[in-house]
């Protein structure tokens, strides 16, 4: 009798030790080097150190945006050029389309933007008034100029029409703080910073379609990454980023695999939920895409209380009765919430 007591205390401690280990460990890499707001990037969408002291476009990290870095060389980035609302679409524009111009409304400066694939991207837009109030701050300057260089204290366009009165469209004025949103005459000529979607969508790169922004994955689940097809690609390498992207911060998932579109992956690693996948070209490093951010849980956050719960001593193993999961501490399987996940 007395043994068996012994063999029950020691497997409880057992248990414990375990559990605590699993919740230190998943809290501890939680919060470790938290990305940055903004990241620097270069021409071709790389990203570059905060050092940098030439950039082309910013990465807002939090809202998953890219904007346009306005410069002051006479070029379509100028930050002195000014435009006219223009939307020749009906069914975005409001009812009026605004004033045309050759080479000074905003359609015509999209227009080019995406024309000359301006960092490798041809899905650049105007902002909408949400998006631009995203960027301002309270205080003066009212933008972060370490990232924003050239930015003018005035209201700057965005694609947000005025519903009260079809003439008018709604924009920021970044000589004032707090986000506020002013409407102007579409006629009328002002400031304009475009943007895109935060995801690497180049023209000739690979475009990730799983994981995305809705993907939860749990460490030891099997997923599918899967992508669109670059026929001028061979073989491609999987890498796989906990802070965001930040390229300093990729680990490898597999150095080679063919370019069919799909790889199964088993997660591991510790949780982060700042997952980025990042999917490259072997023989030419500038094609590649990274994915939306997603996250990765441990096994800690699926919440499990006690009420759900059994824990079977004799055997070393949990067993969550809502879910009819059985879990063993020594050799832990855990599963992805996605819907590609077996």
């Amino acid at each position: 009798m007395k043994t068996h007591k012994k063999l029950t205390i020691v497997s409880w401690l057992i248990v414990v030790f375990i559990f605590f280990n699993l919740i230190y460990n998943s809290y501890a890499t939680e919060y470790i080097d938290p990305p940055p707001r903004y990241t620097k990037l270069d021409a071709q969408g790389n990203d570059l150190p905060d050092s940098a002291e030439e950039w082309t476009m910013v990465r807002d990290n939090e809202n998953k945006l890219v904007w346009e870095v306005k410069t002051d060389d006479g070029s379509i980035h100028d930050k002195d050029n000014k435009y006219t609302w223009y939307d020749s679409n009906p069914k975005t524009n409001g009812g009026k389309a605004g004033t045309p111009g050759n080479g000074t409304d905003t359609e015509d400066f999209i227009r080019e933007l995406n024309e000359s694939r301006f960092g490798g991207y041809v899905d650049w837009r105007l902002p909408n008034k949400g998006e631009l109030q995203k960027i301002i701050l309270s205080k003066q300057p009212y933008i972060d100029k370490q990232y924003f260089v050239n930015n003018m204290s005035a209201f700057y366009w965005s694609s947000t029409i005025y519903a009260i009165s079809i003439g008018y469209a709604w924009g920021v004025n970044f000589g004032y703080g707090y986000g506020y949103g002013y409407n102007q005459d579409k006629d009328s000529s002002y400031y304009v910073r475009a943007v895109r979607e935060g995801q690497s969508r180049s023209f000739d790169n690979l475009v990730i379609l799983k994981p995305d922004k809705l993907s939860q994955c749990l460490v030891g689940g099997k997923i599918y990454i899967s992508w669109e097809i670059d026929e001028r690609i061979s073989n491609v390498k999987i890498s796989i980023s906990r802070k965001d992207g930040n390229i300093y911060s990729y680990e490898t998932i597999v150095d080679s695999t063919e370019n069919d579109g799909q790889h199964e992956w088993i997660v591991n690693g510790r949780k982060s939920h700042y997952s980025v996948i990042k999917i490259e070209s072997l023989v030419d490093k500038s094609k590649f895409s990274t994915s939306e951010r997603f996250t990765i849980y441990s096994l800690e956050e699926m919440k499990l209380t006690a009420d759900k719960i059994k824990i079977d001593i004799y055997e070393m193993k949990w067993i969550d009765l809502n879910k009819n999961i059985v879990v063993y501490p020594m050799n832990i399987q855990w599963f992805c919430d996605d819907p590609q996940v077996q």
